[in-house]
């Protein structure tokens, strides 16, 4: 996803933090463009009640698949990463990411700015005339 956003390349980037961070996303690395958060991904409740029926079913099936799981939790994180760079006076802000809904949240938050950006314009718009 790209567009551009009313905010300065690195308050961008800080917004991003601030709401990835409320939602239990941990910063993986950072430079002066780009910011790349990761998070854990859970197996769901139906993921869950898989493994204990396979279990009841072929006994230690569903454990070797519950290990096999934990260990992808923590091997393969939910990742993503907004770049924000200054881009003919204008910041574009790109997000892309993979494995989890990390990239979905961003999005959100993407929505939420590009909003905030039009309810101000629509105010500037809205001004009486002197």
């Amino acid at each position: 996803m790209k567009y551009y956003s009313g905010l300065a390349p690195q308050e961008c980037m800080h917004a991003a933090e601030v709401f990835l961070l409320e939602r239990g996303a941990s910063i993986k690395g950072r430079t002066p463009e780009s910011v790349t958060f990761t998070r854990l991904v859970p197996p769901s409740f139906d993921e869950w009640v898989a493994m204990c029926i396979t279990n009841l079913v072929v006994p230690g099936l569903g454990t070797i698949w519950a290990i096999a799981r934990i260990v992808l939790i923590f091997m393969y994180p939910a990742e993503a990463r907004i770049i924000a760079r200054q881009v003919e006076g204008r910041t574009l802000v790109s997000i892309d990411g993979r494995r989890g809904n990390l990239c979905g949240d961003l999005e959100v938050w993407a929505k939420m700015d590009r909003a905030r950006k039009s309810a101000v314009r629509n105010l500037e718009m809205k001004k009486p005339q002197e």
